[in-house]
C-alpha cells in the first residue's frame, strides 16, 4: 500500500487546521460551555484488533464524558495521540452538538509494523553490516519516507567498501492479512575497482618489501574476485599504517601520500604510495644526572606524534619538565638544540635536550599544629606529602591542605583554613635542599545540626524524608551533603509519584557559629499515575509475557527507577532484541502519563550444524533447528 507524500502531509495536518477553523464552524459553535456527551472513535487501515486499537485510542485521549468541551482540552488529546506515535494518520472531523452535549470523533489509522527485513546480494559482506547501517529495525512503526532513506545509507556503505555506483532498491509489501509489512532491500554492487598493482616511492629507510608487508591494500592485490577490491578505508589505514612504521625508525617528520589511479578501459587501479620521509631523528640528554635516558625518553613524543612545526618538540620539554617537578626538582630548566647532517644519503637531524637540573628539593620535617579536636593520626592519614626524607612537591601539598580542610568540614567545621609554611635549607652537598612544612590549622567553630525542616512535603512522611537524608539532628554539618541530600530528597519525593517535583535547600547558623538549621523548601507539582501500559512491535510475544517483566503497573505512582528495571528486564528475554520506553503526558504534566514500550524482536527460527571428531564417534556432524520464541512465550524449543 502507498500514498502520495502530499497527501500523507495534508492528513496529518488536518487536525491542526481543524482546531483553527472550528471556532467559525457551525457545527461547532457555542459548544464552549457544553459537556462531552459522547467519544466516537473510528479505526481504519487495518484489518485486525480494531477493537483493540479503539481501546488503546480511548485510553490515551485525556478527553472523558461529562468533561467540559474546550479548545484547549482538544489540543490536549490531539498531541497525546501524536506523541504515542501509534497511529499514522490522525484526523479529527467537526463535533455534533446534541441535547445532551457535545459528541466528539476521530477518525484513526494505526501504523503498521515492519515484521521482516530482508536483505539480497549483500556478498562480500555480511547482512549484518548491512543491518546495522539502518536506522529501522523489526517491529518499528512502517514509516515510508524513513524506510526509502535507508538506501543512501546502505548505498554508502557499499562506496566505502570500494563499489563504485551500487543501486539500492528498497520496497515494502504489506500483508493484508495483518496490515504489517515486510522490507525487502535489493542491492545491485555494480563494478568495483580491482587493484593491479601497488607501488612505493620516495622511501630510502624502509625497504619496499617491509612497506607492502605493512600495507592492507598491498595483500589485496594476492586475493581473488570481489576481495581485490580498491577499499578507500584501507588506503586511508595504510597511510596511518606506514606514518607509525616509519616513526618507530626515528622519522618523526615522515609524510605519507596515496593516489589512485584508474584504467577507464579495464577497471583497474594502480595504487602509488609517495613516502617524503624527512631527516631520521636522534634524540639525547645532556647534563641529567638524577634521572636516566630510558626514563626521560618516555616523555618524548617526537616519534610517536611527529613533530610538525615543532609542536612535538614544545609538547616534549612540557613533558620534561613536569617529570623532574614530580621527582622535586622544580627550578630544573631544558631547552633544546638541533644539528641536522647528513648520513649516507640521508638526512639527519640530533635533538639534544640540556638539562639544568638544579637542586632536589626534600622534605626534612612536617609539623601539624593548630588542631586541638581532629588527633594528628586522623589528620596525617590525609596527607601524601612525607613527612620526612620524601620528595618535595607544591602541587601535592596544596592538595594535602584541600584534603585537611575536607576531612575538617566532615567533623562540622565549616569555617576551618590551612596555611602552610615552608622553610628551605641547603643540605651542603650542593645538589639538595631540605624543606621544612609547618601545617597550620584554624579551626573555627564546630556546627551540629540541630533542626532539619521540611516545607511544602506531604508525598512522604517526614520520617521517611528524614531517613532518607545523611545530615541528622546531632550529626556534624558538612555543607558538601547539603547538596548531596537535596538529591536524595527529591528522588524519595519523585519515586513517591511526584516526578515534576523541585527541592532547593538552605541553612542558618545560631550567633556563636555552633548550631545549624537546615530546610528543605519542596515544590512538589502535580500527582502523577501511571496511566495505560501498551506494548508495541512484538508481532509474535504475548503481552502478557511483557506485562509480566514490568515493575509498575496502571495505576501506581509514577516512578523512574521502576522504569529503568522493567526496560532491564525485558531486556533480558531471550526472543527480544531491544528495548525502548516512551511516556505520553509526562512532558506536558499530564496527572496520568501512558508508557509505551517498543520491542524488537530476534528472528525466532534458526539453524545449527557442528561437526567434528572423537576416538569414540570418529567423524560426526550433529545439526538442529529451533525456534527461539515458541508460541510467543519466550520459550526455546530445539
Amino acid at each position: 500500500m502507498s500514498r502520495h507524500p502530499l497527501i500523507i502531509t495534508l492528513l496529518r495536518v488536518l487536525p491542526v487546521l481543524w482546531l483553527g477553523i472550528i471556532q467559525a464552524s457551525p457545527a461547532a459553535a457555542g459548544t464552549g460551555s457544553l459537556p462531552v456527551s459522547e467519544i466516537r472513535i473510528r479505526i481504519s487501515g487495518t484489518a485486525l484488533d480494531t477493537g483493540l486499537w479503539e481501546s488503546v485510542a480511548r485510553n490515551l485521549i485525556p478527553v472523558k464524558r461529562n468533561d467540559l468541551y474546550t479548545l484547549e482540552n482538544m489540543e490536549t488529546a490531539i498531541q497525546s495521540l501524536t506523541d504515542s506515535r501509534l497511529f499514522e494518520f490522525i484526523r479529527v472531523p467537526d463535533p455534533e452538538v446534541t441535547a445532551r452535549g457535545v459528541v466528539l470523533f476521530f477518525d484513526l489509522t494505526p501504523f503498521g509494523r515492519i515484521k521482516d527485513i530482508r536483505i539480497r546480494n549483500a556478498f562480500p559482506l555480511f547482512q549484518r553490516e548491512v543491518l546495522n547501517v539502518l536506522n529501522i529495525d523489526t517491529g518499528d512503526a512502517y514509516r515510508k519516507q524513513q524506510v526509502d532513506a535507508q538506501a543512501g545509507r546502505v548505498k554508502n556503505l557499499f562506496q566505502r567498501q570500494g563499489f563504485s555506483r551500487p543501486k539500492v532498491r528498497i520496497s515494502a509489501e504489506q500483508d493484508p492479512a495483518d496490515g504489517h509489512y515486510t522490507v525487502s532491500i535489493d542491492i545491485d554492487k555494480g563494478a568495483y575497482q580491482k587493484i593491479r598493482q601497488v607501488r612505493f616511492q620516495g622511501n630510502t629507510g624502509i625497504s619496499t618489501s617491509r612497506l607492502k608487508l605493512a600495507a592492507r591494500t598491498w595483500r589485496a592485490t594476492l586475493l581473488f574476485g570481489t576481495a581485490r577490491r580498491l577499499v578507500q578505508k584501507d588506503m586511508n589505514d595504510d597511510i596511518k599504517t606506514l606514518t607509525s612504521l616509519y616513526r618507530n625508525r626515528g622519522f618523526a617528520d615522515i609524510r605519507v601520500e596515496a593516489e589512485a589511479i584508474p584504467d577507464e578501459a579495464t577497471g583497474n587501479v594502480d595504487v602509488n604510495f609517495t613516502i617524503i620521509e624527512g631527516p631520521h631523528y636522534t634524540i639525547a640528554f645532556q647534563g641529567n644526572s638524577a634521572l636516566s635516558d630510558r626514563s626521560l625518553k618516555k616523555e618524548v613524543v617526537l616519534l610517536k606524534e611527529g613533530n610538525r612545526n615543532n609542536f612535538a618538540l614544545r609538547k616534549s620539554i612540557r613533558n620534561l619538565k613536569k617529570k623532574y617537578t614530580g621527582e622535586g626538582f622544580p627550578d630544573a630548566v631544558i631547552r633544546e638544540r638541533i644539528t641536522d647532517g647528513k648520513t649516507t644519503g640521508t638526512l639527519s637531524r640530533r635533538v639534544d635536550f640540556i638539562i639544568e637540573e638544579g637542586y632536589q628539593y626534600r622534605v626534612s620535617d612536617l609539623k601539624v599544629t593548630g588542631n586541638r579536636t581532629v588527633p594528628e593520626p586522623a589528620i596525617r592519614e590525609n596527607i601524601l606529602t612525607p613527612d620526612s626524607k620524601g620528595i618535595f612537591q607544591k602541587s601535592v601539598l596544596d592538595e594535602d591542605a584541600a584534603a585537611v580542610r575536607a576531612l575538617y568540614r566532615t567533623k562540622g567545621f565549616s569555617q576551618v583554613k590551612t596555611e602552610t609554611r615552608i622553610r628551605k635549607t641547603d643540605s651542603g652537598d650542593g645538589k639538595t635542599r631540605h624543606v621544612e612544612i609547618d601545617l597550620v590549622i584554624t579551626e573555627g567553630s564546630r556546627a551540629r545540626v540541630e533542626t532539619v525542616l521540611f516545607s511544602g512535603l506531604s508525598a512522604v512522611s517526614k520520617e521517611t524524608a528524614l531517613a532518607a537524608l545523611t545530615l541528622q539532628p546531632g550529626s556534624f554539618f558538612n555543607p558538601a551533603l547539603v547538596e548531596t541530600d537535596t538529591g536524595a530528597l527529591h528522588q524519595a519525593v519523585s519515586e513517591a509519584g511526584f516526578p515534576h517535583a523541585k527541592v532547593t535547600a538552605g541553612e542558618s547558623f545560631t550567633p556563636d557559629g555552633t548550631g545549624v538549621t537546615i530546610r528543605y523548601i519542596i515544590d512538589q507539582g502535580r500527582p502523577v499515575r501511571v496511566g495505560q501500559i501498551f506494548f508495541a512491535g512484538n508481532l509474535r510475544t504475548r503481552d502478557a509475557i511483557l506485562a509480566d517483566e514490568m515493575e509498575i503497573s496502571t495505576g501506581d505512582p509514577f516512578s523512574l527507577s521502576a522504569l529503568v528495571n522493567s526496560r532491564q528486564n525485558i531486556l533480558g528475554i531471550n526472543a527480544l532484541d531491544s528495548a525502548r520506553l516512551r511516556t505520553v503526558g509526562l512532558k506536558a504534566e499530564e496527572e496520568e502519563v501512558d508508557l509505551i514500550l517498543q520491542v524488537s524482536e530476534k528472528k525466532p527460527y534458526f539453524i545449527e550444524a557442528g561437526t567434528g571428531y572423537d576416538t569414540e564417534r570418529h567423524l560426526y556432524l550433529n545439526a538442529g533447528i529451533g525456534d527461539r520464541n515458541f508460541t510467543g512465550r519466550n520459550l526455546d524449543l530445539k
